[in-house]
């Protein structure tokens, strides 16, 4: 009977020993998670359909890692054009862009970006779009830029795609 007491006491301690050593493994792993996140994070700049209120939004709102940072107005630097059913921004114009800067960390969800905006990396000059730093509040953000010919009587002034 006392061997089987001292059994159990030791049992119980293994468990213990074990589920201490799991709760540690996990927290190490959670962190290492988290330093590959911030290590790959880029924020982006978006002033057309991936706002918050429009269709594809989802790409953003149901990524695992992407999180909407704050409003956000660009330099004058660009033209914002209605191409339709989504806006498209050009480069030297006067105008400043409306939009919203998203943190996003996840490779997946970059690569639906890019796929959404025709942005092909391997010929970024061939693509609808391509993609360019600025600056916005202070923060270096990808914005996708219009690479074809637009109708300068689909220009928006205001700089709000609506």
């Amino acid at each position: 009977m006392m061997l089987l007491n001292i059994i159990y006491i030791y049992l119980k301690q293994l468990i213990l020993l074990v589920v201490v050593l799991y709760v540690k493994e996990k927290d190490i792993q959670e962190k290492k998670n988290i330093r590959i996140m911030n290590e790959n994070k880029e924020y982006y700049f978006v002033y057309g359909t991936l706002k918050r209120g429009y269709g594809n939004n989802r790409i953003l709102s149901q990524s695992k890692t992407a999180k909407f940072v704050e409003e956000g107005i660009t330099e004058p630097k660009f033209s914002l054009y209605n191409l339709g059913f989504f806006p498209g921004v050009k480069n030297n114009g006067t105008t400043s862009i409306h939009g919203e800067i998203w943190e996003v960390s996840d490779n997946e969800t970059k690569q639906r970006l890019d796929m959404l905006e025709g942005y092909n990396k391997n010929n970024p000059n061939e693509g609808l779009y391509n993609k360019q730093k600025i600056i916005v509040n202070n923060k270096e953000v990808n914005i996708y830029i219009l690479n074809r010919d637009v109708n300068e009587n689909n220009k928006i002034t205001t700089g709000i795609w609506d």
